[in-house]
């Protein structure tokens, strides 16, 4: 009898062992195979009204005897307006222009925008400088006949260290920046909608990327619901802000 209770509590914590950590891969890495999972085994997801396909790469809604579809992009944009020159600034307005005028469907165009906080990057440096500066006063005071390699050796590393911090103290402050494209079509069927969503993204893939020379990628997966999200709520921290 005592062998047998303890067989079964043997069982029953293995048994939550494992649903334990199952839990915690599909919580922690879920948005990397559950997609894969849906579309294999053609299943649908619902949130609220809407729902996302098998192949997590649109949303659908019905709204009365039609469907509404909606696909998302996002343009990978190298670097700042406001760090290029002149020139180079009427270039990029100008070739935007010419993105949207040439895009058929309509397309909505967000742009979130984050400030770089640096204090801490600036705290290290000085930190480290400090060091340096420590050592150098050391061996400065010391008797050490073979000091003066030394020296000049953290006099160089306390010079790299001042450039790096000139260079983080002037100029504009680095903005990390994430920028994407959502259009919607209608139709009289889901599948119908479905196929004219993919196919105005499509074109605004291919126009937004000649046009401004960048990398356009299609959202799926967790980061197309993460998107139907920052509809109602933005990110609030730098966390939340890098999760696409």
């Amino acid at each position: 009898m005592l062998l047998a209770i303890v067989s079964s509590n043997v069982i029953a914590i293995i048994t939550s062992s494992l649903l334990l950590t199952l839990s915690f891969v599909l919580w922690k890495y879920g948005y990397i195979f559950m997609p894969s999972v849906f579309k294999t085994l053609n299943i649908s997801e619902r949130i609220g009204d809407y729902e996302i396909p098998p192949s997590h790469d649109v949303i659908v809604k019905k709204v009365g005897s039609n469907y509404y579809a909606t696909v998302y992009y996002t343009a990978q944009i190298p670097e700042s307006i406001t760090e290029m020159d002149r020139d180079e600034r009427g270039l990029f307005i100008e070739y935007f222009e010419r993105a949207i005028t040439s895009v058929k469907s309509i397309v909505k165009f967000a742009v979130l925008v984050r400030n770089i906080d640096l204090s801490e990057a600036i705290d290290e440096i000085k930190a480290k400088r400090s060091w340096c500066e420590t050592k150098k006063a050391h061996l400065q005071a010391s008797d050490d006949p073979t000091k003066e390699a030394d020296i000049a050796r953290l006099e160089r590393e306390i010079a790299m260290w001042n450039r790096q911090l000139e260079r983080l103290t002037s100029g504009e402050k680095p903005m990390e920046v994430v920028c994407y494209m959502m259009t919607t079509a209608k139709g009289a069927t889901k599948e119908e909608a479905i196929l004219k969503a993919r196919a105005q993204g499509k074109e605004v893939q291919s126009v937004v990327g000649n046009a401004l020379n960048v990398e356009v990628r299609k959202v799926v997966g967790e980061d197309i619901k993460r998107l139907l999200e920052w509809e109602y709520f933005i990110p609030v921290d730098e966390n939340e802000f890098k999760m696409i």
